[in-house]
């Protein structure tokens, strides 16, 4: 049994990596620390802080938006209230606001939901519709920072962050002028974590969609892009929706539980995807 934790506040991402690379001991990299905190599974000896690394900021370079990895979901939030509602920053208010309690949003951030997404997370789908990529510290890449797609990060990160490897952040496109973007959920109560969740994210021009992205959650281990129903809707008016929308819940397998079955959620899933393209 583990009596001793050591506790390191780096000041650099080189001395960041290096201790999360030392092979002798568990070591775990910590944002906010609510996943640790309230987690009895995860066994660490050492925790890396990596509040000393400037990672707390959001700004738009070029045509893309820089969130760092320890800006927290109430930043997110009160951001957001504050841009257009075909901003990516207004998908994010919306997401972030239905991850936890005003109190934990303070503490969660934005790089932690991602680690630790469960197959809900209002944050992940909003970041899956809006094409986000994660920045990662790589010290052993001849270029040191480096992307990936969130959804292959999503499937391989416990074999992405080995040796030394630190999510900076996320980078997401700015979107036109044009673009709708909803986020539509079904939950207990409206202020509950949702059971199910979409996030769309589309532009709309003489009643024909295109750039169609549409993510949902609770509907398999993690939330997924509906690649194969965003193909299929382009070029379409949304009248033709249902069309392509029953072929792709047929292959959705969620999972069932006490707040949901299996058809049930696939249920859900359909009748927020028409709700968020009608």
């Amino acid at each position: 049994m583990i009596t001793n934790i050591h506790y390191f506040r780096p000041n650099t991402f080189d001395e960041a990596s290096a201790l999360l690379a030392t092979t002798n001991t568990r070591n775990i990299a910590i944002a906010g620390a609510t996943s640790w905190a309230y987690n009895v599974d995860i066994n660490a000896e050492t925790l890396i802080d990596l509040g000393q690394l400037g990672l707390d900021q959001i700004e738009q370079i070029g045509e893309q938006i820089h969130i760092g990895a320890m800006v927290s979901l109430q930043m997110l939030v009160e951001t957001g209230q504050t841009v257009a509602d075909n901003h990516p920053l207004y998908l994010l208010n919306l997401a972030a606001h239905d991850m936890a309690a005003i109190g934990l949003r303070h503490r969660s951030t934005i790089g932690g939901a991602i680690i630790s997404a469960d197959n809900a997370s209002p944050i992940v789908t909003a970041l899956l519709a809006l094409n986000a990529e994660v920045l990662l510290f790589s010290p052993n890449s001849k270029d040191q920072r480096k992307t990936v797609a969130l959804a292959g990060f999503l499937d391989y990160h416990p074999r992405l962050l080995k040796d030394g490897v630190i999510v900076l952040g996320l980078i997401v496109p700015i979107l036109n002028m044009n673009t709708v973007i909803h986020y539509e959920k079904v939950a207990r109560t409206p202020a509950d974590y949702p059971i199910v969740c979409v996030a769309s994210v589309y532009a709309i021009a003489n009643n024909v969609l295109a750039n169609v992205r549409i993510a949902a959650g609770g509907v398999a281990a993690k939330p997924v892009l509906l690649s194969d129903l965003c193909f299929a809707l382009a070029s379409k008016p949304p009248s033709q929706l249902n069309i392509s929308l029953n072929p792709a819940l047929a292959v959705l397998n969620p999972p069932s539980n006490w707040l949901g079955s299996s058809d049930y959620r696939r249920a859900m899933v359909g009748v927020l995807i028409k709700r968020s393209l009608k």
